[in-house]
């Protein structure tokens, strides 16, 4: 049985959600808060599984999820959105991410790893000005991601 299926038959016989989920901060208990932030490695389905059914637990028809990679403000159907399509609640699903800064983060992050392939073949072929030269780009690319990574933590914080 894939982890997917255990979890959802695990809960549908019972076990506590506090069996999943680690409570690291906060100032209430779960069942109390208003405001959870859930993280999940993106990678990882069952995480987008777990979350709805912890949202499902916790959520009121109308209250407000928050997710990333949707621009600040903007209002989405929960369906369209990969990480809040499982959830049944009646939620209301906004962006609170600048977009445009983590657009250009993920075209920078595949650019970074075409270059990285590049300079490998070009280091393997002994041909040294190209290497040079794309080692250049490298960091000159890996540097201006950096900055931008930055600046939208700091417009996020």
């Amino acid at each position: 049985m894939d982890s997917t299926r255990q979890f959802v038959s695990d809960h549908r016989k019972g076990s506590s959600i506090s069996d999943t989920f680690e409570q690291v901060g906060g100032n209430t208990e779960l069942a109390d808060a208003r405001i959870v932030f859930l993280g999940n490695r993106h990678t990882n389905e069952v995480h987008s599984v777990q979350n709805a059914q912890l949202i499902d637990s916790i959520a009121e028809d109308g209250d407000i999820v928050l997710v990333e990679e949707i621009q600040a403000n903007q209002e989405i159907k929960k369906k369209e959105y990969e990480y809040t399509k499982l959830i049944s609640k009646e939620v209301r699903v906004f962006g609170w991410d600048d977009k445009i800064s983590y657009d250009k983060a993920v075209k920078d992050a595949m650019t970074l790893f075409t270059l990285y392939d590049k300079m490998k073949e070009a280091h393997r072929t002994n041909n040294e000005q190209e290497s040079n030269t794309i080692y250049s780009q490298f960091v000159d690319l890996n540097k201006e991601m950096k900055d931008l990574t930055r600046k939208r933590n700091e417009k996020l914080s």
